[in-house]
């Protein structure tokens, strides 16, 4: 990051989850390679959207952490491969549940020491780690709220393919309707948020014929 710039490592980051469409799957977690790869970017791409509508933070930024908001799911799938030890979430707990219990940490956790390992901004290490509890955090973290507002508008898109929409924002948590009153955000802007990220998505996934 710091040799390259931010600019480069988006870029390269964009060529590594596109990579992964061909590359093995989270077997683990029973989620195919294509479906991660759409999780991740719509994410990514929302999170961007957001970042332009709201003018709060560097859409750039905002981008990588929504791109890398389940890299913690490759970290735990790996480890449980290299054990051997035949561990499969069925979908009848909650997948934090099941990581607590499998590896002993949520993805979310797994995630912000791997982006540390990689000397990821220590911004985006944080969001990344506070996704599910960005109040937990000494001080606001744009990303980290962003990321928590995420949650609540996207479909997790786990085992299934995934398919973009605009949910209904009158289901949001009180948390998410906090989000959107310090954003000066409505119903109507988080729609153009979401048809322009699925948009953006749609590009992408016809450019890559998936």
């Amino acid at each position: 990051m710091q040799r390259i710039g931010l600019k480069e490592t988006i870029r390269i980051l964009n060529l590594a989850v596109a990579k992964i469409v061909s590359s093995r799957d989270l077997g683990c977690y029973g989620i195919v390679a294509s479906d991660f790869w759409a999780e991740s970017l719509f994410n990514g791409l929302f999170m961007q959207e957001l970042a332009k509508a709201t003018g709060e933070n560097d859409p750039d930024e905002a981008y990588t952490a929504g791109l890398l908001r389940f890299i913690g799911r490759l970290a735990i799938n790996q480890t449980i491969e290299n054990l051997h030890s035949g561990i499969f979430w069925d979908g009848s707990e909650s997948l934090t549940d099941w990581e607590l219990e499998s590896v002993g940490l949520p993805q979310c956790e797994a995630g912000a020491i791997l982006l540390g390992t990689w000397n990821f901004p220590e911004r985006i290490i944080e969001a990344i780690g506070a996704q599910n509890e960005p109040a937990t955090l000494r001080e606001r973290n744009w990303l980290a709220d962003g990321l928590f507002f995420a949650s609540a508008m996207l479909p997790q898109g786990v085992g299934t393919p995934f398919i973009p929409s605009v949910g209904p924002i009158w289901g949001l948590t009180t948390a998410g309707t906090d989000f959107l009153k310090r954003c000066n955000l409505d119903a109507a802007s988080v729609d153009i948020v979401l048809g322009n990220a699925s948009a953006a998505f749609e590009e992408i996934r016809k450019a890559f014929g998936v």
